[in-house]
């Protein structure tokens, strides 16, 4: 009974860590969009726009640290699959949430940061 409770315990504090590990970042993003967004950001213009340092500066942040982060963030709902009742239904359904939710969180970023200045 009283690993039950600890397993409990554990699953809800994950979860409210787990939320609080994504609204700081969603309150910050959208912060700095509202303080700096562009629509000239989506454009493909040769100078500015999106990606002005071309694809080969992306690849090389995506190479660098991309890779790092990305098996960290996996890391937590597999760990997390020991206690599932259901880890085949559970272990997709976390990875595919995870992924999206860092996509949108990644394209947020790229999109409200390019032209913000914090000074």
């Amino acid at each position: 009974m009283l690993n039950y409770w600890g397993v409990k315990l554990f699953a809800r504090a994950n979860t409210a860590i787990t939320l609080f590990k994504f609204a700081i970042p969603a309150l910050t993003i959208a912060g700095l969009m509202i303080a700096g967004f562009h629509p000239g950001n989506f454009t493909l213009a040769e100078h500015g726009g999106f990606a002005p340092n071309g694809m080969s500066a992306v690849l090389t942040a995506v190479a660098t640290s991309g890779i790092v982060f990305a098996f960290n963030g996996f890391q937590s709902p597999v760990n997390l699959a020991g206690e599932a009742r259901n880890p085949g239904r559970s272990i997709p359904f976390a990875v595919v949430g995870l992924d999206s939710a860092r996509d949108r969180h990644l394209f947020a970023a790229a999109s409200g940061l390019h032209r913000c200045t914090l000074a």
